[in-house]
């Protein structure tokens, strides 16, 4: 088994680091800093990367504990979002209209009711 624990250069577990083989099979980091991968998938090359972190390239080629150092940072400029700033959604045709509803019979009922007492008042003249 291959354990890979993600640190920053203060000695700080980085967590949701994804590590992935370079043949896309891949682990995400615990909050520990910690991933783990069978000897199977051992040897490999593997990329480290990290939205904080420039991502990194590295060759493991037997199981055991590997400590992966991610070195530098990424710094991400602040992003306000207002509402008056949220573009109007994409204009998309209206939906169809639904199918009406099938008659049920009790509305059948209803109508044979109607006719009936329409019949019936017609013949009391």
């Amino acid at each position: 088994m291959g354990t890979f624990s993600i640190r920053t250069e203060s000695g700080e577990p980085v967590w949701s680091a994804h590590i992935v083989r370079e043949d896309g099979m891949g682990v995400v980091s615990d909050m520990d800093g910690i991933a783990i991968v069978a000897d199977s998938d051992l040897p490999g090359t593997w990329r480290i990367s990290h939205v904080s972190y420039p991502p990194k390239t590295v060759t493991i080629t037997s199981g055991g504990n590997h400590t992966i150092v991610l070195a530098g940072s990424i710094d991400l400029p602040e992003v306000e979002i207002f509402p008056e700033d949220t573009p109007p959604p994409a204009s998309q045709p209206p939906p169809p209209p639904a199918p009406p509803a099938p008659a049920s019979t009790n509305n059948y009922l209803w109508i044979l009711a109607g006719l009936a007492t329409i019949a019936f008042l017609s013949n009391r003249r």
